[in-house]
């Protein structure tokens, strides 16, 4: 019978699974003795511990070095430096700051003191760091690293920061600043240095050009006799990075109080390759006859796109603002691209004969070689170039709202506003009327600088009369030639020349170093 047959095949399986089972465990206990008689031991030692009464039990605080505490305070750590090290330092500041106060008796206090130092520093806070460097030091090298080295490092901080908070010959915040480029900047290594010595010398602001120039290498010689590819000085992946420079002295520059400005002039990128088609087009003086030009074309809207992807770039180093330099102006026969021409014609509903703007072609100077045309021009693109700056602005502040930003104008602006207009297309009222409020006053384009006279006009008047053209809330700086090419012995020799040209007291002063001269 089938089942019958199956019940007992199964019933005459069972024991054997039955013997195979016991022999199997019967092997592992034993070849596995030592383990029996290690559980049976901690099993023993159990009992005797429970006989012996119950135990209080040790409350888990925050300041507990063990167990989920501890890894709390490793992630705590961990998240603020992987915030300083990319440069978010307020995040690194609320990061440490929950660290020390929630658990003051950690072993990572005193790192954690000392890199919330380190952030205030950074963030220019000098105060608060101050207070962290003091927590440190009192806590005694006992409670710091393990050799003692924050506490003696805590130590030096303050003293070098105490000593550097009242430095420098002048006291009534007046910005003095050095514009230079960045191919200039001392290695990494020395920055800190070189940083704590133009404090020393005076220096508050450090104005720092985005790129190499487009003849800086016939004017320059480099270390080694090469001048620097054509490139930036920060990240980004719109042109190539020469050398992080940037990146480097922003955050050693606030951690002393300076702040970092980058100098760009919108027309001269020599990184950009002629082959994009975004150089704007000049009228010659022989046959009146458009050629292409050196400049770029700040109305080509490829060029307006990629001006505000770099510029966007260029805020996430965290500088505090931008000077828009003008030493490759829109002269009298530039701007005559079609982009331009177009937007002229848009705009009064005629088209525009670039070669009919000149009645002459031997002297550009006076005034009367220009048929009247040529004055509906020059203000139009005057006008536009401010709006495209304008548009360029709006989009920084977006990212950060306090960013500053500087526009260069020549003192002929204030001096003679018609040839301002035609020579360089500058129109400071209507600069003003777009929100532009600080303005760099560069060098003459016949290269007169303060202190010397252009006709009746004495130079040093002209930051006064600017001042009462641009009204309340503008703030004017000044230029003045940088005393030395020497980047590295800046403060050594600027605290007797900052004393000799100090402008008037609230204005600026901006030692100049240029890359590129107007040709």
């Amino acid at each position: 019978m089938p089942g019958l047959r199956g019940r007992n095949r199964a019933a005459g399986v069972r024991p054997l699974f039955l013997q195979f089972r016991r022999r199997s465990l019967l092997a592992s206990l034993r070849f596995s003795m030592p383990a029996v008689l290690m559980w049976t031991a901690l099993v023993l030692a159990l009992g005797w511990a429970g006989c012996a009464g119950p135990q209080p039990s040790r409350p888990l605080s925050s300041d507990s070095a063990a167990g989920p505490a501890q890894e709390a305070q490793e992630r705590l750590f961990n998240l603020g430096r992987t915030h300083f090290t990319e440069h978010r330092y307020e995040e690194a500041v609320q990061v440490f700051r929950r660290l020390v106060e929630a658990y003051p008796q950690s072993p990572l206090r005193a790192e954690a003191h000392w890199w919330l130092g380190q952030a205030y520093e950074a963030t220019g806070q000098w105060d608060a760091a101050l207070a962290e460097y003091r927590t440190l030091v009192r806590s005694g090298p006992a409670g710091s690293a393990p050799d003692g080295r924050r506490w003696q490092e805590a130590d030096g901080r303050i003293r070098e920061l105490e000593g550097l908070r009242g430095t420098g010959p002048r006291t009534d915040g007046s910005v003095v600043g050095v514009l230079f480029p960045a191919s200039h900047l001392p290695p990494a290594g020395e920055l800190e240095r070189w940083i704590q010595s133009l404090k020393r010398g005076g220096i508050t602001t450090l104005l720092l050009e985005v790129g190499t120039g487009e003849w800086e290498p016939v004017r320059r010689t480099y270390e080694g006799g090469k001048p620097p590819a054509p490139g930036v000085f920060f990240r980004t992946r719109l042109a190539p990075t020469v050398r992080e420079g940037f990146e480097e002295v922003v955050p050693i520059a606030h951690r002393y109080g300076l702040q970092v400005f980058a100098s760009l002039t919108p027309r001269r990128m020599s990184w950009i390759d002629s082959r994009l088609g975004w150089h704007d087009w000049s009228l010659d003086y022989a046959g009146l006859q458009l050629q292409p030009s050196l400049y770029l074309d700040l109305f080509h809207p490829g060029l307006q796109e990629y001006l505000t992807g770099l510029l966007r770039d260029l805020v996430q180093t965290k500088i505090d603002g931008v000077l828009f330099r003008n030493d490759a102006p829109l002269g009298p026969r530039d701007g005559f691209s079609s982009f331009a021409l177009r937007g002229f014609e848009k705009d009064f509903g005629k088209p525009l004969v670039p070669s009919r703007l000149f009645l002459r072609t031997k002297d550009d100077r006076n005034g009367s070689v220009y048929a009247p045309e040529f004055w509906r021009w020059a203000g139009w693109k005057a006008r536009e170039q401010v709006k495209v700056l304008a548009r360029l602005v709006h989009m920084m502040r977006r990212q950060v709202p306090e960013f500053q930003v500087a526009l260069e104008i020549h003192p002929e602006s204030v001096t003679d506003p018609v040839h301002a207009l035609v020579w360089f297309s500058e129109d400071l009222l209507e600069a003003r009327r777009r929100g532009f409020e600080l303005f760099l006053i560069g060098p003459s384009r016949n290269g007169t600088r303060p202190g010397r006279v252009v006709g009746e006009t004495t130079v040093p008047s002209i930051p006064e009369r600017l001042r009462e053209m641009v009204g309340e809330g503008g703030a004017i700086w000044v230029s003045t030639p940088l005393p030395t090419r020497d980047v590295a012995r800046l403060g050594e020799r600027l605290t007797m020349d900052i004393e000799r040209a100090a402008p008037a007291k609230g204005m600026g002063l901006i030692f100049l170093e240029s890359s590129a001269a107007v040709p």
